[in-house]
């Protein structure tokens, strides 16, 4: 893949990106980070359905959200149905279910999350066009299938591609102030 700056799906990487490094010195609970993207996005005028199991709405995050996507005109949703979530949808982002430090949590976690893996059947909801993201490392057939992370709609390559050209970028720039 040549490098082209101005590639959108690489723009969108690079904004993804960065809101997780934010997201990441903030908070260090995926259910909050959910939350916490959102907020970073709104800006931009998303509108975003995300889909979660009923339980794993933090309250106060979500408040804040609404206050936020309604002060910049965003538009965002909370629905407790994948394939409520995926109808029409344009990108389908996921996670891994326990992140680095919730090992522990693995099992409870599989349980929880185990109607919003993303598979062929909730791909197909969303628009033809729809892609899939990932920010890796991925387990494969725990919150994606083999099927879609090596699928025609997955781009978590193209992503990383990107994501390791914005890290040089943030490299650089930390090294030529120096």
């Amino acid at each position: 893949m040549t490098f082209n700056f101005f590639n959108e799906w690489m723009v969108f990487s690079l904004i993804l990106f960065l809101i997780w490094i934010i997201v990441f010195i903030i908070s260090k609970k995926s259910r909050k980070e959910m939350f916490l993207v959102s907020l970073f996005t709104m800006p931009f005028g998303f509108t975003e359905p995300l889909f979660v199991p009923e339980y794993w709405n933090p309250p106060s995050l979500f408040n804040l959200a609404l206050k936020t996507a309604k002060k910049t005109g965003s538009k965002i949703q909370v629905v407790n149905s994948a394939a409520e979530g995926a109808r029409s949808a344009d990108v389908i982002y996921t996670d891994v279910w326990a992140s680095m430090g919730q090992e522990s949590e693995k099992e409870e976690r599989a349980n929880i999350f185990k109607n919003f893996q993303v598979n062929a059947k909730l791909m197909k909801l969303a628009k033809d066009s729809a892609i899939f993201m990932h920010c890796l490392p991925a387990h494969r057939g725990e919150e994606v299938t083999d099927e879609v992370m090596d699928g025609k709609q997955s781009v978590i390559f193209d992503e990383a591609e990107n994501r390791l050209h914005t890290q040089k970028a943030i490299l650089f720039t930390l090294m030529a102030g120096a």
